[in-house]
């Protein structure tokens, strides 16, 4: 595990063991973040980077093959157990907002989820912004196949299938997409 540090107040939470045993780098450019790495998991290449007060909390037996996470600002992400990604996915919270991935989800390669449209839209008439973020959560037991979209605002439900170069962009309920 590579920590870089640029910022303060910054906690890393995992044991000695498992910190030895991770392929990861872990990138503090703000302050007050915290990662969290449950026992027995395993990582090939994987990308933490911070901002400020976010959160990444990774459940234990998770598998983080090239996974990409950049949590900006009052951002969290939550994996549960089992959780694994098969190659080079990225998880995207550019805005204050939360993913959560449930138990025994399969995570294919190419996958990307994202909690906002990463610019503002402001209505004309009101002055108002009518593109806001929106959370992300996968129940468990869930399997995202190759190259999908997650987008800001979506729900998979448990047992949900989600086929290969799908984007999803609302609530799955528990069936193939």
């Amino acid at each position: 595990m590579r920590i870089v540090d640029e910022g303060s107040d910054n906690q890393v939470i995992a044991s000695e063991q498992t910190r030895t045993q991770l392929d990861v780098t872990v990138r503090f450019a703000g302050n007050g973040n915290r990662l969290v790495i449950g026992e027995d998991c395993s990582a090939n290449g994987a990308l933490f980077r911070f901002g400020d007060t976010s959160q990444v909390e990774i459940g234990p037996c998770c598998m983080l093959r090239r996974l990409s996470v950049f949590a900006r600002r009052n951002a969290l992400v939550r994996l549960g157990k089992r959780v694994i990604f098969t190659w080079e996915s990225e998880i995207h919270l550019h805005e204050p907002s939360c993913v959560t991935i449930g138990d025994d989800c399969l995570i294919a390669s190419g996958t990307w989820f994202t909690t906002s449209d990463m610019h503002s839209i402001i209505d004309k008439a009101s002055g108002k912004r009518i593109n806001p973020p929106g959370d992300i959560l996968i129940h468990q037991h869930v399997w995202i196949g190759n190259k999908a979209t997650v987008m800001k605002g979506t729900t998979i439900r448990t047992d949900s299938v989600v086929v290969a170069f799908r984007a999803v962009t609302s609530r799955v309920p528990g069936e193939r997409v």
